[in-house]
């Protein structure tokens, strides 16, 4: 359908309203525009233009804010615990994790195989490289004995976290 026909689907519309072409051209209905539309349709606008390019600028926004988004973080609450004594734990249970001493999370051997903490339905989840640091350091700022119960922030893959925070309960 052409410009000078009835029913036409376009208008030559300018920046601020004005119709350049003369009068052959049919006038779309107006509908009110905010500023920043109006701009965004500025030669041609189809019948239904403004619904349109609400709808593609909605939809274009809600993908960049959810692509955005970093993954979510996952808490977990347990008991730290080293990886070398935690299969007697998990094989003992919760109660083995509570019993657990910072003594023998803090000997070299222990530290050096790395930490994680045990859930309350008895699963170990073994920190990343990140945790393990963080794990030493609340080992050594803490006055407990035992019974070091943590919380801690992060990304849960299989059997492994990746720490983003980590304190105590």
């Amino acid at each position: 359908m052409g410009a000078g026909e009835k029913g036409g689907s376009y208008a030559a519309v300018g920046l601020f309203g004005i119709l350049a072409g003369g009068d052959k051209l049919p006038m779309p209905r107006r509908r009110r525009q905010s500023g920043w539309l109006e701009a965004a349709c500025v030669v041609w606008r189809p019948k239904r233009g403004m619904k349109t390019v609400k709808r593609i600028l909605i939809t274009a926004c809600t993908l960049f804010v959810a692509l955005s988004m970093p993954l979510a973080a996952e808490t977990v609450e347990g008991y730290l615990v080293d990886k070398m004594c935690s299969d007697g734990v998990v094989k003992e249970g919760v109660e083995a994790a509570k019993a657990h001493t910072k003594e023998c999370a803090l000997m070299d051997d222990c530290k050096a195989g790395g930490y994680g903490v045990v859930t309350a339905d008895g699963k170990f989840l073994k920190f990343d490289t990140d945790g393990d640091g963080m794990a030493v350091k609340v080992l050594g700022f803490t006055s407990r004995k035992d019974n070091i119960k943590v919380r801690v922030d992060g990304e849960v893959k299989g059997d492994s976290m990746a720490v983003k925070a980590l304190q105590l309960n």
